[in-house]
């Protein structure tokens, strides 16, 4: 979303732009074309400008992925505004964009979480990297939650231009079929193997436990 206007990812480096001034009734503004040789992989709305992951062949036998950021001062025509290369390799990829007030934080298939800051939204500024494999991030007013293969690694949020202390990481619970129970245990069959039960222990929500 920027303001009134609602753009889709179509297809490759093409947006879909909507209207929603009035959110019952959607109207179709058509097409847009934002780059030439390129495909877009996660999209976000700002102030004013949009910021995408572009992925497009970096002139030898590679990919590179670039954030780019798109003013939309005219909903129609956006114009690129700033570009930063993340990382260039074999079969280079994004994979989550997130904006939440002066924090813009991509992750891509380099296995690192980039940050930017958003004092200038049509320019933003390269901060901290942390070498997290992830392709789901959530950004709260005081955390950041980044889940990985190892389990989910929660930090306190700071500025982009200061890196996060150590996080706190607990472990990804298994994939259960069923869960019941009253009180602070509970009882869980799990989806891979139906023959086994395991004992949950949800005395700290926030904290479950085997």
């Amino acid at each position: 979303m920027v303001g009134n206007e609602m753009y889709l990812i179509d297809h490759g480096s093409v947006l879909r732009r909507l209207d929603v001034a009035d959110p019952r009734h959607p109207v179709d503004r058509g097409l847009v074309t934002t780059v030439i040789d390129g495909r877009i992989d996660a999209l976000v709305g700002g102030d004013g400008v949009l910021h995408g992951l572009v992925a497009a062949p970096d002139g030898t036998s590679g990919t590179s992925l670039d954030l780019v950021t798109w003013d939309c001062t005219e909903p129609g025509s956006p114009v690129e505004s700033a570009r930063e290369r993340l990382f260039t390799g074999a079969d280079a990829a994004g994979r989550v964009l997130v904006l939440d007030g002066d924090l813009l934080l991509a992750a891509g298939s380099d296995a690192r979480l980039h940050a930017f800051g958003m004092d200038t939204p049509t320019a933003p500024r390269a901060g901290w990297v942390l070498p997290l494999d992830t392709g789901h991030v959530a950004l709260g007013a005081r955390t950041l939650h980044v889940v990985t293969d190892s389990g989910l690694h929660v930090y306190p949020r700071t500025a982009a231009d200061a890196q996060p202390p150590a996080a706190l990481v607990y472990p990804v619970l298994p994939r259960f079929q069923t869960i019941t129970g009253e009180g602070a245990i509970q009882i869980a069959q799990l989806r891979s193997d139906d023959s086994v039960l395991m004992a949950v222990d949800v005395s700290e929500p926030a904290r479950a436990r085997l």
